[in-house]
């Protein structure tokens, strides 16, 4: 199974300095060197665009090695999507995870969205739906978005306030995906 890795320095916003981008690029380097299959990331500026110099520049490193460049949520930060999408198939991502731009857990309403772009630009590049994907809509968002693919979590609390993996949800969301 591929295994594509985020790098992401910290929570909050998209836009890094100096020093978080030279330490995304130096951890994205040594993923890509243990074996990882891809890069999970999002550059984006202060006004709500892609940071193009960035996103170019990891997505080289990445494809220096062969593998997939993943530009994550932040893409769903975008005040302008199609435009957005336009400059990272210019950029050389792979691909894109996204919500469609909806709040969490409402997926579904961002299916729709979804759609449309992946109705003008599934030939360029992939869109593969996540935030908020579950075992009570799986299947709606496999058939209303008709990407391909979904990107799904499958975790519980655990005592002690961790977040496990909850192998029954993981096992009835699978269950659901082969009944389509």
């Amino acid at each position: 199974t591929p295994i594509c890795s985020m790098v992401r320095p910290r929570g909050g916003d998209f836009i890094y300095n100096e020093l978080e981008f030279e330490t995304m690029l130096k951890d994205a380097k040594n993923l890509l060197e243990a074996g990882s299959d891809g890069i999970v990331f999002g550059f984006t500026n202060p006004d709500h665009t892609i940071d193009i110099n960035r996103t170019k520049k990891m997505v080289e490193l990445i494809h220096s090695y062969n593998r997939e460049a993943v530009f994550h949520k932040a893409f769903d930060t975008l005040d302008d999507q199609k435009a957005g999408i336009e400059i990272l198939i210019d950029c050389g991502i792979d691909r894109i995870l996204t919500s469609g731009k909806a709040e969490y857990p409402d997926i579904l309403e961002g299916c729709k969205r979804i759609n449309e772009l992946h109705n003008v630009y599934g030939d360029k590049i992939q869109l593969l739906p996540g935030g908020g994907v579950r075992v009570h809509n799986i299947k709606d968002v496999v058939t209303t978005c008709k990407t391909g693919q979904v990107h799904m979590t499958s975790k519980m609390q655990h005592p002690g306030n961790y977040l496990m993996l909850d192998t029954k949800q993981l096992e009835e969301l699978l269950n659901q995906l082969r009944e389509l």
